[in-house]
């Protein structure tokens, strides 16, 4: 196998795995941490009674978009589509969009939890800072390559070899 196919296996595990600790950190660890000492059918049983859910649509579509464009890459590497440098920037920006969709899907169950237990929104379980760092990581990553292939084209190119 290529060089890009085994990049493109390893950008689709990491994918899939930044698409489950999204899912993870929003529907069970953040739950569970903004209510200590419940279990996670407390916590649903609690927000309902104070009119508030727990709806696991958003982080599941978005955890399940994350899988799709994981493997739909993969796809692409295999049959040609994407190669060299190309696989990279396609994974890492991947992972760079991750943070976008874990913050809007998990807007919504944050407000809930904030209702329900007069806490504040935000991260209550590390999960949601390890995706931020993975995805700060991507996006360092992406800035450089981008600088190492620019600086590579500007570079005059030395002539006979001396």
């Amino acid at each position: 196998m290529s060089g890009s196919i085994w990049t493109a296996i390893v950008g689709t595990v990491l994918g899939c795995a930044y698409a489950v600790v999204l899912g993870l950190q929003i529907l069970v660890w953040n739950p569970m941490a903004a209510a200590q000492g419940q279990s996670l059918a407390g916590v649903h049983a609690h927000l309902a009674s104070a009119g508030e859910a727990l709806n696991p649509a958003f982080p599941l579509v978005a955890a399940g978009i994350g899988i799709a464009l994981s493997v739909l890459l993969l796809v692409f590497v295999i049959t040609g589509a994407i190669r060299g440098a190309g696989v990279v920037i396609a994974y890492l920006g991947l992972l760079i969009m991750g943070l976008p969709a874990y913050w809007a899907s998990s807007f919504g169950i944050g407000m809930s939890l904030a209702d329900g237990y007069n806490v504040s929104g935000g991260d209550r379980a590390p999960g949601g800072l390890v995706l931020a760092l993975v995805s700060a990581a991507a996006l360092l990553g992406l800035v450089v390559l981008a600088g190492t292939r620019s600086v590579r084209r500007t570079l005059p190119r030395s002539a006979g070899g001396a």
